[in-house]
C-alpha cells in the first residue's frame, strides 16, 4: 500500500483527499467478494482470514456517496494494521466506473445480493462484522405515503436485528417518526417509558422528542429528515458545510484536524473526571475532547431506576421467547452448514437487552469518568502535529523554573548553534559595542544599557 490521492473518482467536484491506495489498481473480477477468478478462488467472507472485523454497507445500488463513505476508512491518518474490510452489498450490478473508482482502494470489495436473504448475508460475513450499515431502500419503498417509506427498510433491518443480535447495525431512515421501530422488543418496560416521554415532548411542540428512543441514544438509527436544519445553519453560516466535510473525513487540508476516538480503560481511570482528561490531552496531544459515548450495564444499574427486564407474563413468556430463539439458531447454523461455514461463528445470543449506550455532549468538567467510555476527539493532523510538538517541547524547556540558569553569552550561541565555531570577540571601547563574528552568519553587535560596563 501507499498513500496518495485517489486517481479515479465517481463525480466531478471531490475534493482530494490523502489516503491509503493500492500500487496497481485491483482487477475488477477481483472486486467481487464471492465470485471466483483466476486470481482468487474464495467464495464468502471467511475464507479470506483478514486479521480485523469487517464492515457491511447494504444498498439498493452504488450511489455517488459510497465514495464518501469509503474514503474516511482509508484516510492516511489510520493505521494500515487497524484497516477493516469494507463489503457492499447492492442489489444492482455497479456500473464500471464506479468499479474503476473504488478498485484503487485496499480491502475494498462488493457482492450482489440483499439484506432480506440470509444465504446472501452469512456470504457476506454477517458473522465477522463488526457492523452493518444500512442505505434506506429508496427504489421499493412505498411513494404512497410518508410514514410507508421506510416500510420494507424496517422489515429488513427487524429480521436481521432478530437473526444476528450481537452485530450492531446503523440504519437510515426517511422519516424520524419511524425510529420507534427500530429494534423493537415486545414488552419492554422501560422502551415503553421513553416513548411517554417522548408523547409528551411531541405534545409540547418539540421537533427532537425522537433523541429519546433508545436506537438514536445509541447511534444504531439516523434519518436524513435531521439535515434540514443543517441546511439551514449552511444558509446562515458559509462555512458549516466545510467544517462537517473536515470533520467526517471526506475533505482534507494542510493542518486541518480529523474526528477520530480513544477508549478509557482500567489504567486510565486515574484521571478521573472528564475536565482532567481535557486538560491532559489539550496540554500533550492537543487533542480536543467534545463528548462521550457510554455503555451501562443493566447490572450496574440504580435499583431505583426502570428495570430493563423483559416484563412476560411468568415462566410461559420466557419460556416461549427460549423456544423462538432455539428455532431462529437452528435455522442460522443449518444455512451455516450447507453453505460450508464454521457454526462456530454464530453468536447465539439472547435479544434481551441488558444495556444501554447514549452519548453526553460538552460533558461537565466534573464528569466521572468510567471503563470502556469512548471520548470523540478532533486530533490534529500527523504530520503538522509533530511540527507543533517540537516547538512546543523547545518553549516549556526553555519555560521551566528549574533550567532556567543563567550563563555565559558565548556557551548559549553554543547551545543553540552547536556547529558554528566563535571567533576571539572584538571590543570597541569607544561605543563600548561588543561584536561577535560568527563564520557564515552575519556579525552581531551586542550594545550593553548605559550606565553599565559589563555585558552578561
Amino acid at each position: 500500500m501507499i498513500k496518495g490521492f485517489p486517481p479515479v473518482t465517481p463525480y466531478i467536484g471531490v475534493s482530494p483527499t490523502f489516503c491509503y491506495l493500492l500500487k496497481q489498481k485491483k482487477p475488477i473480477c477481483c472486486l467481487q467478494l464471492a465470485q471466483v477468478c483466476e486470481h482468487c478462488s474464495f467464495r464468502n467472507a471467511k475464507e479470506y482470514n483478514w486479521a480485523n472485523q469487517c464492515i457491511i454497507l447494504a444498498a439498493d445500488f452504488a450511489s455517488s456517496a459510497i465514495y464518501n463513505f469509503i474514503v474516511p476508512l482509508r484516510a492516511h491518518f489510520r493505521s494500515p494494521q487497524l484497516l477493516k474490510p469494507i463489503i457492499l452489498l447492492l442489489e444492482k450490478k455497479p456500473d464500471s466506473a464506479f468499479l474503476d473508482a473504488i478498485s484503487w482502494f485496499p480491502l475494498v470489495y462488493w457482492m450482489q445480493g440483499c439484506i432480506d436473504n440470509l444465504d446472501d448475508l452469512l456470504r457476506a460475513g454477517i458473522n465477522l462484522a463488526d457492523s452493518a450499515i444500512v442505505v434506506n431502500k429508496e427504489s421499493s419503498n412505498s411513494v404512497e405515503e410518508d410514514h410507508l417509506a421506510d416500510c420494507n427498510t424496517i422489515v429488513a433491518v427487524q429480521t436481521m436485528f432478530r437473526l444476528f443480535p450481537s452485530v450492531r447495525v446503523i440504519t437510515e431512515l426517511s422519516q424520524s417518526s419511524n425510529m420507534r421501530f427500530m429494534q423493537f422488543r415486545a414488552h419492554d418496560t422501560y422502551a415503553l417509558h421513553l416513548s411517554r416521554t417522548e408523547k409528551r415532548e411531541r405534545e409540547k411542540g418539540s421537533h427532537i422528542s425522537y433523541m429519546f428512543r433508545l436506537p438514536f441514544a445509541a447511534g444504531n438509527v439516523f434519518s436524513a429528515s435531521m439535515l434540514d436544519t443543517m441546511l439551514y445553519q449552511a444558509f446562515v453560516k458559509d462555512y458549516m458545510i466545510t467544517l462537517v466535510r473536515l470533520l467526517l473525513g471526506i475533505d482534507h487540508s494542510p493542518g486541518s484536524g480529523f474526528l477520530s476516538c480513544i477508549w478509557i480503560t482500567e489504567e486510565d481511570l486515574w484521571i478521573r473526571t472528564y475536565g482532567r482528561l481535557y486538560q491532559k490531552l489539550c496540554s500533550t496531544s492537543c487533542e480536543i475532547p467534545i463528548g462521550i459515548y457510554r455503555t451501562v450495564s443493566s447490572k450496574s444499574l440504580d435499583c431505583r431506576s426502570v428495570a430493563l427486564e423483559l416484563a412476560g407474563d411468568g415462566d410461559m413468556a420466557a419460556i416461549n421467547a427460549e423456544i423462538q430463539r432455539q428455532e431462529i439458531s437452528n435455522m442460522v447454523r443449518t444455512r451455516m452448514q450447507n453453505l460450508g461455514l464454521p457454526t462456530k461463528d454464530y453468536d447465539d445470543v439472547s435479544e434481551k437487552r441488558n444495556s444501554l449506550s447514549y452519548v453526553i455532549i460538552n460533558p461537565n468538567c466534573d464528569q466521572d469518568l468510567q471503563e470502556g467510555d469512548v471520548i470523540f476527539v478532533i486530533r490534529p493532523s500527523p504530520i503538522f502535529s509533530k511540527k507543533i510538538f517540537m516547538n512546543l517541547g523547545g518553549t516549556m524547556k526553555a519555560r521551566t523554573p528549574s533550567r532556567r540558569i543563567r550563563r555565559p553569552l558565548g556557551e548559549r550561541i553554543l547551545a543553540k548553534e552547536p556547529q558554528t565555531i566563535l571567533e576571539t570577540p572584538s571590543v570597541d571601547s569607544s561605543s563600548r559595542t561588543l561584536r561577535l563574528n560568527i563564520p557564515g552568519n552575519i556579525g552581531v553587535e551586542i550594545t550593553p544599557p548605559s550606565g553599565t560596563g559589563t555585558v552578561v
